[in-house]
């Protein structure tokens, strides 16, 4: 649907571009017809004040057309390439660490944005120029051909200026956008270090890096600014220069009766007409060439993809028997977190793995639930292989650090799920949750001020237990809570049935042991 709006716009800013100069035009040739009636005391001038009057509406209401197709066409070009670069990192499941925060929200705000603004606006505003340019040479050639040639040639000067001068515009112009881009990383490095900065009294050698950085974008924009400045200045001289010498030939060619009043007004018009799209041209132009490089990088964001392939999708319905990990390993230039490790997991049982931090217990799970994709060995799933499937409707993951959505209690719970009220108060009184009814349409956010942690955790169980997935996966589902809230998650735990648990705990209390099938000490 995006990609026949996206058309449909640009097919309507190219008729009302040409309407648009059609019209403008038409302007002309009607006040230079008012010029030589009032000269020559002609007769129609009523009439040629209405259709003046007329077609300068005709203008204004093409131009607003032609520039409201012109807008709508960018701005579906840039939500076509935000959805594109959001699917890529959805579909792919890409791990969001600092830097990759910061690329995917610089690409998705101000590279994209300065794409819609310096590409692709660009491209319709160049398509008017040249239309508008190549119809006035034309009836510029018709009037004299000789001041034509003269006028286009110095105009010219105008357009070449820019373009001998393009490598130092895109030079300045890639220079801001690496600060630009520089400064973003930044903000967003403070965004998910503060706690660390604050914890280590951090912030005067944070201070110094932002300030350079923020430093870096306003030196790069303003010389970016001021070569621009500089060059539009030279390009006023030489265009005042142009009228001047145009009314100097028409003053003459009209004192030698080679022109009439008529004439040389409308050409003294059209040059005033011209220098506009000649300059606009070479500006538009060099845009477009500086913002290619940066259509490209983002077009190769959206369509590079990660070795995972998606090609067969367990049954939400079919029974599980088991998940088997042959000689997994998961580590970095031989740094191994696990290696060569061998288990399988049986229906029906529950599993708890334990051990130190650092011993892989939260890798396993993350590798089990797709998040991670950096492994050698095989995993099966009922005969499968783990590398040709996509589990999403059969394994739930419940994270050791809840996040909650800025969404209601009850989008929260769900999260697009389809359960009807009962059911879902069925789940929040198992948690000793039923409290929270009457706060279900509640706006919440991911700070820690409308729950407990013992709340979020029991929260996000139940956001694994009412989609019942056969395969469950819980890490550290009873770390640093209230003992209420530790009770409730057992019960829970030890009352699922007909499913495969794998959790991962440091919590020694006895009635959490008595819950699981088998316990699994990794070293």
């Amino acid at each position: 649907m995006n990609y026949l709006k996206r058309y449909r716009y640009f097919i309507g800013v190219l008729i009302f571009t040409i309407a648009n100069v059609a019209f403008s035009m038409l302007v002309q040739y009607k006040r230079a017809d008012l010029l030589d009636i009032a000269v020559n005391r002609k007769q129609g001038f009523l009439t040629t004040s209405i259709l003046f009057i007329i077609f300068i509406l005709f203008e204004i209401i093409c131009t607003y057309f032609m520039n409201n197709f012109s807008k709508k066409y960018a701005i579906y070009n840039a939500k076509e390439m935000r959805g594109k670069i959001y699917n890529r990192y959805v579909s792919e499941k890409v791990l969001l660490d600092s830097n990759k925060k910061s690329e995917f929200i610089n690409i998705e705000t101000q590279q994209i944005d300065l794409l819609k603004e310096n590409y692709y606006s660009q491209i319709t505003l160049l398509i008017f120029l040249l239309l508008k340019s190549v119809v006035i040479v034309f009836l510029m050639i018709n009037v004299n051909f000789i001041l034509t040639f003269i006028v286009i040639l110095m105009l010219l000067t105008q357009v070449m200026l820019p373009k001998l001068l393009g490598n130092k515009l895109k030079e300045y112009n890639q220079k801001y956008m690496i600060s630009l881009e520089k400064y973003t990383k930044t903000i967003e490095e403070f965004m998910s270090g503060y706690r660390l900065i604050f914890s280590f009294s951090s912030q005067r050698m944070f201070n110094k890096k932002f300030i350079k950085s923020l430093d870096d974008l306003v030196n790069n924009d303003y010389k970016n600014f001021k070569y621009n400045n500089i060059l539009r200045n030279i390009n006023m001289l030489i265009s005042y220069s142009t009228h001047f010498i145009a009314i100097i030939l028409c003053t003459y060619l009209l004192f030698i009766n080679v022109l009439d009043i008529k004439n040389a007004y409308l050409l003294i018009g059209f040059v005033e007409q011209l220098s506009y799209p000649l300059v606009g041209i070479s500006f538009a132009y060099q845009s477009v060439i500086s913002f290619k490089n940066t259509k490209s990088k983002i077009i190769n964001e959206a369509t590079k993809s990660s070795n995972r392939i998606s090609v067969d999708t367990i049954d939400y319905n079919e029974k599980v028997k088991y998940i088997s990990l042959e000689n997994l390993s998961i580590g970095y230039n031989d740094n191994y977190v696990i290696k060569n490790y061998n288990k399988s997991f049986n229906e029906d049982k529950k599993y708890l793995l334990r051990g130190r931090s650092g011993v892989g217990k939260t890798t396993i799970l993350k590798v089990l639930s797709q998040i991670m994709d950096e492994y050698s060995g095989d995993i099966f799933i009922n005969d499968i292989n783990y590398r040709d499937i996509d589990i999403n409707n059969v394994i739930g993951l419940m994270n050791d650090t809840p996040i909650f959505l800025n969404d209601t209690l009850r989008n929260n719970l769900l999260l697009g799920y389809k359960l009807d009220d009962e059911n879902l108060m069925n789940m929040l009184n198992s948690l000793n949750l039923g409290y929270l009814n009457s706060r279900l349409d509640e706006e919440i956010d991911n700070s820690n001020n409308s729950f407990s942690l013992g709340e979020r955790k029991r929260i996000e169980l139940a956001r694994v237990l009412i989609r019942n997935y056969p395969i469950i996966l819980l890490d550290e589902p009873t770390s640093n809570i209230d003992d209420v809230s530790k009770v409730s998650i057992i019960n829970l735990i030890k009352n699922i049935n007909d499913k495969i648990v794998i959790c991962t705990s440091h919590d020694n209390n006895e009635q959490f042991l008595k819950v699981f099938d088998e316990i699994i000490e990794l070293r």
